[in-house]
């Protein structure tokens, strides 16, 4: 199964609209995306299988990156879980 994943909820990780931000998974796919107007990321096409784990990471990669998020994905809901 593939998802669109976009953080919700994320209290430290708060991009700025138009902000560069790398994602990456532990199944090895990544990319980099821009924030929209509101500061959030989705990261597109991420696959899922049943009973493995999927652990996406977020990092800005503006002039301050030290904000960064992992967030394991739950292949069984698609949800994150914090």
């Amino acid at each position: 199964m593939r998802v669109d994943v976009t953080p919700g909820n994320a209290q430290a990780f708060r991009p700025k609209a138009g902000e560069a931000v790398e994602w990456s998974t532990t199944t090895g796919r990544s990319g980099m995306v821009l924030a929209d107007s509101n500061g959030r990321v989705t990261a597109l096409g991420i696959t899922l299988n049943p009973g493995e784990p999927v652990t996406i990471s977020f990092v800005r990669r503006a002039s301050d990156a030290s904000a960064s998020r992992r967030l394991p994905v739950s292949p069984q809901r698609g949800k994150t879980r914090n």
